[in-house]
Formats: C-alpha cells, sequence, structure tokens
C-alpha cells in the first residue's frame, strides 16, 4: 500500500497520508457502485459492502477506516459479506473530495447528507473565537485541520464556522479530465457494476446501472455504445454500456492492474478463451502456401482416366498419346 498512500511529516513532526488523485478516482468509482452516503444516528458516514474481502481491505485503508466481516448472508445462497465503514469529519471531507466525479444521484445523497450533518448541534464558542478563525483563514491558513489544533476545537466547528461566513462552500463543481482519473474511476465503477464475458468469439465488457448518467460516462471512457435493458415489472430503468473485440480487450487490461483478486481471475479466463478463439478463426481464414497449391496443380492422380471429348479427339486423329489412349 505504501506505493497508493504516501506519508508526509510537517514541522510539528505528525504525518498525514496524502492520496494519488488516481486512487481518489478509483475510490469514488467503487463507491459510484455499491457506496452508501448517509446519516447514522448523529454521524455522517460512508460505507461500501461486497463480497469481495481484497476490494473492502483496499478501500477501508484507501479511506481511512475500517472493515468488518464476514457478515452472515440474509439468504442460504448469497456469499457472506465484508464491509468497510468511515464517520464522522472523514467521511464528510470524502463526501467533498469526491463530489466533482459523482453522478447525480449519488450527488443528490452527498448534499442531503452534508446538510443534516451540518444541521446537527455542535460546540458554542465566543464571537472572538469566531472572528479569529475568519480572520486567519482570510490570512492563508486553509488547512482545517490546523485551525482546530490551534483553536482547540473540532474540525466539524471549523467546517461550521467557515461555511456560515461564505468563506467556503459545500462543494465543488468542476469536471475531471485527466485521462488516469478517468481510468481510475471506471476501474473503480467497473469492480462494482462491471462484468466481462465471452459471447460467441467476441470479447464483451458491460457495465449494467439505473445511473443513465454514469452509464454514458462510462462509455464516453471505454468508447462504448448504451443500450436501455428491457424494462421488468417492479424493476427501475436499466442502461448497459457495452463494448465488444478488440477495443473490449484492450479496455479490460488497461483496467487489470487496479481490480481485485477475483475480477483479474475473471479478465484471465475470458482473455484466454477469446485468444483461442480469435487464433482459431484465424487460422482458418489462412490461404493456402503458394509451393502447396502449386504441388497440388502439378500432381498426377493415381488413376488417369480421359474423358469421352478427349477420347474422340484422341481416336480422331488416330495416333497414341502418352496417357495410354488410343
Amino acid at each position: 500500500m505504501q506505493d497508493r498512500v504516501q506519508k508526509l511529516w510537517n514541522d510539528e513532526g505528525l504525518y498525514r497520508p496524502v492520496i494519488s488523485t488516481r486512487d481518489i478516482a478509483w475510490t469514488t468509482g467503487l463507491l459510484e457502485g455499491e457506496g452508501t452516503f448517509g446519516m447514522s444516528g448523529r454521524s455522517i458516514t460512508i460505507s461500501v459492502r461486497m463480497t469481495d474481502r481484497d476490494i473492502i481491505e483496499r478501500a477501508a485503508e484507501m479511506l481511512g477506516g475500517y472493515s468488518w466481516g464476514p457478515q452472515a448472508p440474509r439468504m442460504p445462497h448469497h456469499k457472506p459479506q465484508w464491509r468497510a465503514q468511515i464517520k464522522g469529519p472523514r467521511a464528510a471531507a470524502w463526501m467533498m473530495t469526491m463530489y466533482a466525479l459523482l453522478g447525480v444521484r449519488r450527488r443528490s445523497q452527498v448534499r442531503r447528507a452534508l446538510d443534516g450533518w451540518r444541521a446537527m448541534r455542535y460546540l458554542r464558542i465566543s464571537l472572538a473565537i469566531r472572528r479569529a478563525i475568519i480572520e486567519s483563514w482570510d490570512a492563508g491558513f486553509h488547512t482545517k485541520t490546523d485551525l482546530a489544533r490551534r483553536f482547540e476545537i473540532s474540525r466539524k466547528t471549523i467546517y461550521q464556522i467557515l461555511f456560515d461566513h461564505q468563506r467556503i462552500s459545500g462543494v465543488r463543481e468542476v469536471s475531471a479530465s485527466d485521462p488516469l482519473i478517468d481510468l481510475a474511476w471506471l476501474a473503480g465503477l467497473f469492480e462494482g457494476e462491471g462484468s466481462v464475458s465471452i459471447n460467441g468469439k467476441s470479447m464483451t465488457v458491460r457495465i449494467c446501472m439505473t445511473d443513465q448518467d454514469i452509464v454514458y460516462r462510462a462509455a464516453e471512457i471505454m468508447r462504448a455504445k448504451v443500450y436501455r435493458r428491457r424494462d421488468r415489472p417492479g424493476y427501475r430503468p436499466q442502461w448497459i454500456a457495452q463494448t465488444k473485440g478488440a477495443v473490449a480487450a484492450g479496455v479490460i487490461m488497461t483496467l487489470y492492474p487496479w481490480l481485485g483478486i477475483r475480477r483479474r481471475e475473471q479478465v484471465r479466463v475470458a482473455l484466454a478463451a477469446w485468444r483461442s478463439k480469435a487464433t482459431a478463426s484465424w487460422l482458418g481464414q489462412l490461404p493456402m502456401r503458394s509451393s502447396s497449391i502449386a504441388k497440388q496443380a502439378t500432381a498426377r492422380p493415381t488413376s488417369w482416366t480421359c474423358s469421352k471429348s478427349a477420347r474422340a479427339r484422341c481416336i480422331g486423329t488416330r495416333r497414341t498419346t502418352s496417357d495410354g489412349c488410343t
């Protein structure tokens, strides 16, 4: 994990994890498909639940939370699940960090959760301390953790004061355009909602969801077509982003380093089957070698029989041919 999370030391000898933008994008994609944003009692919460233990442990380490499991399945035919979760100011910070990469439905959940979290009662402080916090922020101290340590109050209170005085907004409306960030986000989304398979002789990569905007965004990244799945009574409409053939193979091999154990095994099996089918098809379409063609053209059959027209010509000329006709 050291290649994903670096530790930087500050002047006080403390360290804080610095996560790359690509890891943030991967985490956002995973939570887009399998995560939950909301309030748990009086605390704001992000949680994700899956059957892949390695993915849950990776998400928990990335978020700075904790994981546990296996949890008993609700139905006998279901597999055990693991869960990762973070709460409090860290969850709020992650929500605001990921907001720009989330879809319409998830953004609505984040806004509701942040509004509910900010509406909770917090420690009342004097106007002088409030004014000092604002002046420190305006002077360039833009790290909320440092402000919380300096004034010995919680980071949640710092958030509330800065928000009340319009120094920060709830979320930032920006869009990511870095291809590496897009790929990391797509890998996280595929981990939760994607599939790879062989249909006939063609490799197929799909992402199926009820969030139309997310499906179209995934399709744009992996150059896929979008279809609407046939509606089923009692279910919400679903959209499918699908790509096939060599493009699908290229997409899945690009995402491979980000995938978990189960998904990697699926990819290896699909690629092996696709390559074997593609090789067999290629060999079947190969032309014959020129030497083989010439050899077949010049080869003389073991038993040679003249046609009636050739025999008639031989008889008419009344000569004996080299092939035995008279």
